[in-house]
């Protein structure tokens, strides 16, 4: 599975190296829509990770984390509908909460871990977010916490043995974060 970002879809290649698009309509200003894998609209999707059948996007221009499963896409978490003047991009925002009300600014990629609970890079705040598995979402590094590492530009995401490795692309570091001990 690719996240098309330029294209606003998500493409899949099968085991005969064929390309299809798997989810989203080609656009070239993206949108947004849940709903059929068909019907649905991106706007610069980024982050993909496939876990029991499921694939999670982090829809980067929409400030959402999103999921298709079963042939639909639905928000996981991330609201908004303001965009900013002369862009099709939804204006971010950081709010902790409920996944009905948390806001993002630009999540560029996920992890999840053998719980479900989702990681976020949400690199407009400086942040690490979590989405746990009772529908909350907060911050366990970064922009709100009094952390001794400094997070300023977290993008990849990797989780292995509880631990979170992020790299950090303006400090060119990779910050490792005990995911148990982060709550």
């Amino acid at each position: 599975y690719i996240a098309d970002t330029g294209n606003n879809v998500i493409r899949k290649i099968d085991r005969n190296d064929n390309v299809t698009t798997y989810a989203g309509v080609v656009s070239n200003e993206g949108g947004y829509k849940d709903g059929n894998a068909r019907e649905a609209m991106f706007n610069r999707p980024m982050g993909l990770v496939l876990k029991g059948g499921v694939l999670y996007v982090a829809d980067c221009g929409n400030q959402r984390i999103r999921k298709i499963e079963n042939g639909k896409v639905s928000t996981i978490a991330g609201v908004g509908d303001e965009k900013y003047d002369d862009s099709n991009e939804i204006i971010g925002d950081y709010i902790d909460g409920t996944t009905e009300n948390a806001r993002f600014n630009f999540p560029q990629n996920i992890a999840i871990d053998e719980e479900g609970n989702i990681y976020v890079a949400d690199t407009g705040n400086s942040a690490i977010r979590k989405i746990d598995k009772d529908g909350n979402v907060y911050t366990i590094a970064g922009l709100s916490k009094n952390d001794e590492v400094e997070i300023v530009s977290p993008v990849g995401l990797m989780i292995d043995e509880n631990k979170l490795y992020v790299t950090d692309t303006v400090k060119n570091n990779i910050i490792v974060i005990d995911i148990e001990e982060a709550k």
